[in-house]
């Protein structure tokens, strides 16, 4: 702060001189002691109102002298000032003569006031601007600022709306529900009483015009505990929120729907199995009679026909279940043999009528006693099977593959991969997979047939079984479609393989069989049953196999495939059994893919111990190694101790 006089000529402090940047003796001598001369220092703007009003002090027309003013410091800035005085002396025409005053640096209010005036002004400008509704609460309640934006969607102007209190009876509001609000439920109220924030409740406000217009609305307190009251913001979703509306409606005429059509189809399947079900009875029972060649041919035609619309119809039953919620999974114990040998016999025969090599490859960590729903999960595997003989051209291959994905103590995540080496399909093609009442194409439908419902239930199942399914394929490359499901294990349930070894022992077996894929899963899995195992490729190499060990180590047993190129299997065995080159004939058992009859009738004369079908499984497998050994399996007492 300066103090210093204000006579006609001027009285400069050592402080003012050092407010300004100055020594004393140093200011003085620029602009001397004249108050004339000290206005040079005086912005150029504030000159006028600072002298006009240090003269009407003098003149006797104030009773003081007050003046807010910019002035020159000795580095060129502009410095705000607040100059006061009082004249303590007047003549006797009543002007002053001497003034005692002091000038104080405001430069850093001014800074913060200019700061202050600019953030209002900036937010002023956003409060008019905003796109939303913004009115601010006391803390009485009272509306006390409203945006223009708030005017259009209240239907009330600003004015108005500040008006009115916030529990004012003028305000007709119902809740998301259609429900009237009370006041207290209020973003606002909430927010007021809480002092915590609310966001995005759905309001609808009646309007003045009688029109009811739906807002979101969210509220902020405004210091702590909303002592300075609640800024709330509001945006209109009527349009959106009738939109949400006509979708909800919608759904739920396409729910009605749908259901009336599930209905309808789950009538209609079940009034149609019941003649169907007679027709492919009375059919094969037609055909264990003797029947002209013409009347067999006409009538299996049928059979088969009737079998393939029950299976289009089961598809739609099942479908219609889903679509109702209907389907549910059971949680059973169950051995997964059994799912395979039944899988074995329903696609099996398929499989053999087109001269399909089909296996099992069944890794050996796979647990045997499960817990889940095998009705379903032969379900998937039966779709997908199908699926490949359909799509597979005669004397290709399909491989059924299990592993384990992931194991805890008591559940278990198998990945099952069914693969064909048939048609395949383009990137376009797996598109369409797993969607309702499509297939690849639409010539797939009318040169293979189906529904195009199989891929679409086998997704759903495989999801209610907590797994994913999905395709791999390549046109002429065949296909691989791979789905998991997650299961539980049964405690305490035996296994094959300590069962084989403990009654078997471990034989020495000779598989021989020209399909690469039979070698590799025959050999894991007699192996994996405790036996020794070798392959031969062919029945020459088969026949040498048995001359080089007959004296030294001979096999016990020999696992034959039917058709072979250059010497099938039955000339093989007959070679063997009666050439007189070999001193120790091993057992043998017969395996085929094309007819277990006629593979019996043409072996008929040679001594062949067992007769087994592919695709094998281990069970199947074991039970014609305890057939051809001659030993009793306890198997099927197992069997039943596990299920």
């Amino acid at each position: 702060m300066g103090l210093g006089r204000y006579q006609r000529n001027l009285f400069t402090s050592d402080i003012w001189s050092e407010m300004l940047g100055y020594k004393k003796q140093d200011l003085v001598k620029l602009y001397s002691d004249q108050y004339e001369r000290w206005a040079e220092l005086i912005h150029p703007e504030d000159i006028e109102e600072t002298f006009s009003q240090l003269k009407s002090h003098i003149a006797g027309r104030t009773d003081k002298f007050e003046s807010e003013y910019r002035i020159k410091t000795k580095s060129g800035e502009w410095k705000w000032m607040l100059a006061i005085g009082k004249a303590f002396e007047r003549n006797e025409k009543g002007i002053a003569t001497r003034v005692l005053g002091i000038q104080l640096d405001i430069n850093t209010s001014k800074s913060l006031q200019y700061e202050l005036t600019k953030q209002q002004e900036q937010l002023k400008a956003l409060f008019t601007a905003l796109p939303v509704g913004v009115v601010m609460i006391s803390p009485s309640g009272e509306i006390v600022e409203a945006n223009a934006i708030s005017e259009d969607i209240l239907g009330i102007t600003a004015d108005e709306n500040k008006a009115t209190e916030l529990a004012s009876k003028s305000w007709k509001i119902v809740d998301s529900n259609n429900q009237i609000m009370h006041v207290e439920d209020y973003p606002a109220s909430i927010a007021l009483a809480t002092g915590k924030i609310v966001k995005n409740v759905e309001m609808g406000v009646h309007r003045p015009q009688g029109d009811l217009v739906w807002i979101s609305t969210s509220a902020a307190p405004l210091g702590n505990n909303a002592c300075d009251g609640v800024a709330v913001a509001f945006e209109d979703i009527t349009s959106s929120k009738s939109a949400q509306n006509d979708i909800i409606r919608a759904k739920e005429i396409a729910e009605e729907a749908t259901q009336a059509k599930s209905n309808f189809l789950a009538n209609m399947s079940h009034e149609i199995r019941t003649p169907m079900n007679a027709i492919i009875g009375m059919s094969h029972l037609a055909l264990q009679t003797d029947l002209t060649r013409k009347q067999r041919n006409y009538i299996a035609k049928a059979h088969r026909s009737a079998e393939s619309l029950l299976g289009i119809i089961n598809d739609i039953l099942d479908f219609s279940k889903i679509e109702a919620h209907k389907l549910d999974i059971e949680w059973i114990e169950f051995r997964l043999e059994d799912v395979m040998e039944n899988l074995a016999n329903l696609v099996g025969l398929k499989a053999e009528e087109k001269s399909l090599e089909f296996h099992f490859d069944v890794e050996p960590a796979v647990p045997n006693a499960l817990i889940g729903d095998p009705l379903r999960l032969c379900q998937i595997l039966v779709n997908l099977g199908n699926n490949a003989v359909k799509f597979t051209p005669e004397g290709g291959e399909i491989v059924i593959r299990i592993n384990v994905d992931a194991v805890t103590e008591r559940e278990v995540k198998l990945h099952f991969c069914v693969e064909d080496s048939g048609i395949g399909m383009s990137l376009e093609q797996q598109a369409n997979l797993f969607k309702s009442f499509n297939q690849a194409d639409s010539s797939t439908t009318r040169q293979y047939g189906g529904s195009g419902l199989g891929l679409t239930i086998s997704k759903k199942l495989t999801e209610m079984m907590d797994g994913e399914i999905w395709a791999v394929s390549e046109i002429e490359k065949g296909s691989m479609f791979h789905f998991t499901a997650v299961l539980g294990v049964q405690m305490n349930a035996k296994e094959n393989g300590k069962l084989s070894e403990a009654q078997l022992g471990p034989l020495k077996i000779l598989v021989v069989d020209d399909n690469r894929t039979s070698q590799e899963v025959f050999k894991k899995m007699l192996g994996n049953l405790g036996f020794r195992v070798n392959i031969a490729n062919s029945g020459p190499e088969a026949i040498e196999h048995l001359i080089k060990t007959d004296s030294t180590d001979p096999y016990e047993l020999v696992i034959m495939d039917w058709k072979m190129p250059d010497m099938d299997g039955f000339e093989t065995i007959d070679i063997i059994q009666n050439s007189g080159k070999i001193k120790y004939s091993p057992t043998f058992i017969m395996v085929t893919a094309h007819g277990i009859d006629e593979a019996t009738y043409t072996g008929r004369k040679l001594d062949i111990s067992a007769y087994l079908t592919k695709p094998v499984t281990a069970s199947s497998m074991l039970d014609s190694i305890f057939v051809a050994m001659g030993k009793k399996s306890c198997l099927t007492d197992n069997h039943k101790s596990a299920s």
